[in-house]
Protein backbone atom coordinates (compact mmCIF):
# COMPACT_ATOMS: atom_id res chain seq x y z
CA UNK A 1 0.00 0.00 0.00
CA UNK A 2 2.88 2.26 0.61
CA UNK A 3 3.38 2.49 -2.96
CA UNK A 4 0.29 2.06 -4.41
CA UNK A 5 -2.55 3.27 -2.31
CA UNK A 6 -0.94 5.79 -0.18
CA UNK A 7 0.99 7.39 -3.30
CA UNK A 8 -2.38 7.99 -4.91
CA UNK A 9 -3.23 12.17 -5.09
CA UNK A 10 -6.48 11.89 -3.57
CA UNK A 11 -5.71 9.69 -0.98
CA UNK A 12 -2.56 11.62 0.00
CA UNK A 13 -4.51 14.95 -0.30
CA UNK A 14 -7.46 13.97 2.12
CA UNK A 15 -4.78 11.55 4.45
CA UNK A 16 -2.78 15.25 4.92
CA UNK A 17 -6.47 17.25 5.44
CA UNK A 18 -7.17 15.02 8.42
CA UNK A 19 -4.22 13.65 9.66
CA UNK A 20 -0.57 13.51 10.47
CA UNK A 21 0.41 10.72 8.53
CA UNK A 22 3.37 8.04 9.76
CA UNK A 23 5.06 5.34 8.32
CA UNK A 24 6.20 3.08 10.71
CA UNK A 25 8.19 -0.28 10.38
CA UNK A 26 6.77 -2.69 12.70
CA UNK A 27 10.66 -3.91 12.86
CA UNK A 28 12.29 -0.68 13.34
CA UNK A 29 15.60 -0.74 15.51
CA UNK A 30 14.72 2.94 16.77
CA UNK A 31 13.45 3.74 19.86
CA UNK A 32 10.13 5.69 20.15
CA UNK A 33 8.88 8.03 22.33
CA UNK A 34 5.30 7.86 22.37
CA UNK A 35 2.50 9.23 25.36
CA UNK A 36 5.51 10.21 27.49
CA UNK A 37 6.58 6.18 27.48
CA UNK A 38 9.90 5.30 25.70
CA UNK A 39 9.29 2.11 23.35
CA UNK A 40 12.64 -0.21 21.83
CA UNK A 41 12.70 -3.35 19.43
CA UNK A 42 14.18 -6.10 22.24
CA UNK A 43 14.65 -8.30 19.08
CA UNK A 44 14.11 -11.49 21.80
CA UNK A 45 11.48 -13.35 21.17
CA UNK A 46 9.56 -12.05 18.06
CA UNK A 47 11.35 -8.82 15.57
CA UNK A 48 8.06 -6.79 16.13
CA UNK A 49 8.96 -2.81 18.26
CA UNK A 50 7.40 -2.53 21.04
CA UNK A 51 5.09 0.39 19.85
CA UNK A 52 3.74 -1.87 16.86
CA UNK A 53 2.54 -4.47 19.61
CA UNK A 54 0.90 -1.78 21.91
CA UNK A 55 -0.68 0.01 18.90
CA UNK A 56 -1.80 -3.37 17.32
CA UNK A 57 -2.48 -5.15 20.26
CA UNK A 58 -0.25 -7.85 19.50
CA UNK A 59 -2.34 -8.80 16.36
CA UNK A 60 0.86 -8.54 14.20
CA UNK A 61 -0.92 -9.02 10.61
CA UNK A 62 -0.37 -6.76 7.44
CA UNK A 63 -0.66 -4.47 6.13
CA UNK A 64 -1.97 -2.72 8.83
CA UNK A 65 -3.02 1.36 9.29
CA UNK A 66 -3.70 2.62 12.67
CA UNK A 67 -5.64 6.01 13.43
CA UNK A 68 -4.77 7.95 16.46
CA UNK A 69 -6.23 11.21 17.75
CA UNK A 70 -4.00 13.89 18.84
CA UNK A 71 -4.34 12.87 22.39
CA UNK A 72 -2.80 9.17 21.89
CA UNK A 73 -5.94 7.51 21.82
CA UNK A 74 -6.74 4.47 19.04
CA UNK A 75 -9.41 5.23 17.02
CA UNK A 76 -9.55 2.24 15.29
CA UNK A 77 -6.83 -0.39 13.46
CA UNK A 78 -7.58 -1.12 10.15
CA UNK A 79 -5.97 -4.19 8.78
CA UNK A 80 -6.15 -5.17 5.52
CA UNK A 81 -5.01 -3.73 1.64
CA UNK A 82 -7.28 -1.13 0.63
CA UNK A 83 -6.88 0.61 -2.86
CA UNK A 84 -6.93 4.12 -3.52
CA UNK A 85 -11.19 3.90 -3.87
CA UNK A 86 -11.62 1.84 -0.82
CA UNK A 87 -9.92 3.60 1.49
CA UNK A 88 -11.15 7.18 0.80
CA UNK A 89 -14.43 6.61 2.60
CA UNK A 90 -12.73 4.87 5.60
CA UNK A 91 -9.77 8.31 5.47
CA UNK A 92 -13.21 10.49 5.21
CA UNK A 93 -15.06 8.70 8.10
CA UNK A 94 -12.52 8.67 10.48
CA UNK A 95 -11.20 12.08 9.44
CA UNK A 96 -14.03 14.09 9.52
CA UNK A 97 -14.95 12.44 12.78
CA UNK A 98 -18.21 11.07 11.86
CA UNK A 99 -17.52 7.72 13.56
CA UNK A 100 -18.42 9.62 16.82
CA UNK A 101 -22.40 10.32 15.85
CA UNK A 102 -23.17 7.70 13.23
CA UNK A 103 -22.22 3.92 12.38
CA UNK A 104 -20.64 3.04 9.53
CA UNK A 105 -23.44 1.48 7.53
CA UNK A 106 -25.39 4.87 7.80
CA UNK A 107 -22.35 6.72 6.65
CA UNK A 108 -21.79 4.88 3.57
CA UNK A 109 -25.69 4.91 2.92
CA UNK A 110 -25.74 8.78 3.20
CA UNK A 111 -22.30 9.18 0.43
CA UNK A 112 -24.49 6.52 -1.96
CA UNK A 113 -27.63 8.83 -1.74
CA UNK A 114 -25.76 12.27 -2.07
CA UNK A 115 -24.50 10.82 -5.72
Amino acid sequence: MKHTTFNDTAVVKMINNYFIPVLFSATSKDPVVYSNKTYINEGKEHPFHQFAVDVLKGNMAFPVFALLTKEHTIIQVIPGYFTEESILPIIEYFGSDSYISKPWEEFMAAKKNSK
